[in-house]
């Protein structure tokens, strides 16, 4: 028994000793890092986010940098800051202490001042700068591709900080080691997208070119429905949001993903269905310059009368009164399903969490009311399509096919080698007879002798429309106008979609700047 004593007293004795030690270990280890903690100063000097590229892997963001410098505040830093800062700016920073990050109009470094190169995520300059979005005050992505690739972009950028050794008020001490913190600052993974640099370059100098000052230009590649220029004005300036936030014509809103009135440049798509389902491009009516259907009248554009005209005719003078006759030769239901198919009335889903308005279509008992039927057959009513779902609809007249538009091309994990997106499967919707027949129409109605559209550099194929928006400016309606188109016409390559939110005519305000932006893509 009184061994078992010792024995139990002997292991309490370890137990205890044990715990004393491990206690003294743990007490130094604590005491050594708040003594570290103590004596150095982290500061940071910047974050990235992964990559956003063109095609070609050329980069959309990051374009171009910020030179910040971390001083360890002396006299010889003073002087050499003084150099590019002047006296009395170099003074007041070397003045605190403490390290300093500094922006810097130029590099300097020495034992006490260390440059870094720090990117700019977006500014006026960038590309695309609707499609690639904005950052929130956290550097999280708030709109755009910045938002909608958010979880990715975040988890591939990386920081960038120096720590210093300080005493024991945090100054900067004399000839203190300084130690360079890069957490993959420099990342190159990211993501790829459909946008064409010299296309996107192509788009915005044609806008510039314009008067347009509210609207949008998108250029997509037929087959593939890649979207190789998207450009929306006005521009709005990321390094100061707050400002866009509160302007009246809200300019971070991506035009290119919003609904408006369509107007003519549906027409060329009622045409199509009629064609594809046996009514010949010959059929002709007759325009007295309006027409009365139900209890109102609908007139042409300034009541103009063009008499008896055929498909082509009519797509060239934009007869109101022929559509709307044709489309009463049409089974307005199933005229409505063929739109449904093409994604008319539904979100568009570009990908890389992009996503545009739904539009509206009329609904297919409002259709049998003959008013409703009417303004359907002349892109009014309750019809309203975004840009790029025009887009779709030339997609289908140009190639017959129904081609879901993207501008996600892929990822990258080098900035060098592109690993792409799953291929798309398109749905035929025309016969190549109807495709063939529409190629030509649209041909001649952007080639009349009118046409603003009208050129000697490459075969442009299309239709302006002009929209009435029910909106008021100084007692005038303002117009959605439009062109909507693709070249070559014999063998289809590009669709462009010109968008004016506050225009007079299609012919006028989007024609000239989809023939420049026509003519630019078929002289590279």
């Amino acid at each position: 028994m009184q061994k078992r004593t010792v024995s139990l007293y002997s292991i309490i004795c370890l137990l205890l000793v044990s715990l004393v030690l491990r206690t003294v270990v743990l007490g130094q280890t604590f005491t050594s890092d708040v003594l570290e903690s103590a004596h150095t100063r982290t500061l940071p000097i910047g974050t990235t986010r992964g990559k956003i590229y063109a095609c070609d892997l050329s980069p959309l963001v990051d374009r171009t940098a910020n030179l910040i410098a971390a001083v360890a505040p002396c006299p010889a830093a003073q002087n050499a800051l003084r150099t590019v800062l002047g006296a009395d700016a170099a003074a007041a920073i070397t003045a605190q202490g403490t390290p300093q990050a500094v922006l810097l109009p130029a590099a300097v470094n020495n034992d006490f001042i260390r440059t870094f190169s720090v990117p700019v995520r977006t500014d006026n300059t960038t590309p695309a700068l609707h499609l690639i979005g904005t950052l929130d005050s956290s550097g999280n992505g708030s709109a755009g591709i910045e938002k909608g690739c958010n979880d990715v972009l975040r988890t591939a950028g990386g920081s960038l900080a120096v720590r210093f050794q300080v005493d024991a008020v945090g100054r900067a001490l004399p000839g203190g080691d300084k130690v360079i913190l890069d957490d993959n600052f420099n990342a190159t993974s990211g993501v790829v997208l459909t946008i064409d640099p010299a296309i996107q370059t192509i788009a915005e100098t044609a806008l510039q070119h314009s008067h347009i000052r509210s609207g949008c230009v998108l250029v997509t590649e037929i087959g593939s429905g890649a979207i190789r220029a998207m450009e929306s004005v006005p521009r709005f300036d990321p390094q100061n949001l707050s400002a866009a936030l509160q302007a009246a014509d809200a300019p971070l809103l991506n035009k290119a993903l919003q609904a408006y009135s369509a107007g003519s440049v549906f027409k060329p798509l009622v045409a199509a269905y009629a064609l594809e389902h046996g009514i010949s491009s010959k059929t002709t009516f007759v325009c007295n310059g309006s027409c009365r259907v139900g209890g109102t009248v609908f007139h042409c554009w300034n009541s103009k009368a063009h008499g008896k005209e055929t498909m082509a005719q009519a797509l060239k003078n934009s007869c109101n009164t022929y559509f709307i006759r044709l489309m009463e030769q049409l089974d307005t239901g199933d005229f409505l399903a063929f739109c449904k198919a093409i994604g008319l009335g539904s979100p568009t889903d570009l990908s890389g969490g992009i996503r545009g308005a739904a539009g509206a279509l009329p609904s297919g008992t409002s259709l049998r009311t003959p008013g409703a039927r009417a303004n359907f057959a002349f892109g009014q009513g309750n019809l309203l399509l975004t840009p790029v779902q025009l887009s779709a609809v030339y997609h289908v007249l140009a190639n017959g096919d129904i081609c879901a538009p993207t501008v996600l091309a892929g990822m990258t994990d080098d900035g060098k080698t592109l690993q792409p997106t799953a291929p798309r499967q398109n749905l035929r919707l025309l016969s190549a007879k109807t495709v063939n027949r529409l190629r030509r129409l649209l041909y001649a109605a952007a080639n009349s002798n009118t046409a603003n559209a009208r050129s000697n550099r490459c075969a442009i194929a299309g239709k302006t429309g002009t929209a009435q928006s029910g909106s008021f400016q100084n007692g005038a309606e303002l117009c959605r106008t439009w062109f909507a188109g693709f070249i070559p016409a014999d063998a289809p390559r590009y669709i462009v979609v010109v968008m004016n939110e506050h225009g007079s005519s299609g012919n006028a305000d989007c024609a000239p700047v989809a023939r420049e932006i026509c003519e630019a893509i078929a002289a590279r």
